[in-house]
């Protein structure tokens, strides 16, 4: 698979993905269908997404324009692999496998990357994890960087959590978390952004509710948000 990137990119943009690819940045490229995904590490690790069959491009990082170093460093990867891993493949291999075999891979798994512990727990507990762990990469020398990073972290939780039936405990932890990030940044517009996403969505999910229901979310929500709530209400 060969792509004609390197003109929907600056020179200065493609010569620093370039380097991003050589410094062996791109990691867990995957193919599903029509789409690619990869991560790629720089002063976080940002998650990437390529549609082949639309040319929709997509990188988390801050970047203003849409067509950044790390998308130019992923087209690197792509162009310069013989073969890239498929989620079918995978899939058929796994389906193969016995369950012990199955066991020590995964036991093997979680002694390289014991992050995937969180495999284990229940999927509102998964959620719960990634909400406490937003900030856990914040670096002091890029913090300008990574409140604009807070929004699609919180969009990421958004989308589980929408997913999902009971969903009324984890949007009021996730609208707790974005309010803390909100203030100590000092209620930059990014995080002031997540804040807002959050209410609408509980916005939304109280209009399915009985009266009494949404009333105790409204309670709750005022509780967090405190003198601030109704700034943030008269605003959406």
């Amino acid at each position: 698979m060969k792509f004609d990137f390197k003109r929907l990119f600056s020179k200065e943009i493609l010569e620093r993905g370039r380097n991003y690819y050589a410094e062996d940045r791109v990691s867990n490229l995957l193919k599903k269908g029509n789409t690619i995904t990869a991560s790629v590490q720089g002063n976080h690790r940002y998650k990437l997404t390529i549609n082949t069959k639309n040319h929709a491009y997509r990188c988390n990082c801050p970047y203003e324009g849409q067509m950044c170093k790390h998308l130019a460093a992923v087209f690197y990867a792509i162009n310069n692999r013989k073969n890239i891993p498929t989620a079918e493949n995978i899939e058929k291999n796994l389906a193969k496998k016995s369950k012990e075999e199955l066991i020590r891979i995964m036991q093997e798994m979680l002694a390289q990357e014991p992050k995937f512990n969180a495999l284990l727990l229940s999927k509102e507990k998964q959620i719960l994890k990634k909400i406490e762990e937003i900030d856990s990469n914040d670096d002091e020398e890029n913090w300008a960087e990574f409140y604009d990073y807070i929004p699609d972290r919180v969009e990421d939780i958004l989308d589980e959590i929408k997913c999902l039936q009971n969903k009324q405990e984890l949007l009021l932890a996730l609208l707790k978390k974005a309010q803390e990030l909100n203030e100590q940044y000092d209620h930059h517009g990014s995080t002031e952004d997540s804040v807002f996403s959050v209410l609408d969505e509980l916005n939304d999910e109280k209009k399915r509710l009985p009266k009494k229901d949404a009333q105790k979310i409204e309670e709750c929500a005022k509780k967090i948000l405190g003198d601030e709530y109704d700034s943030f209400t008269q605003e959406e």
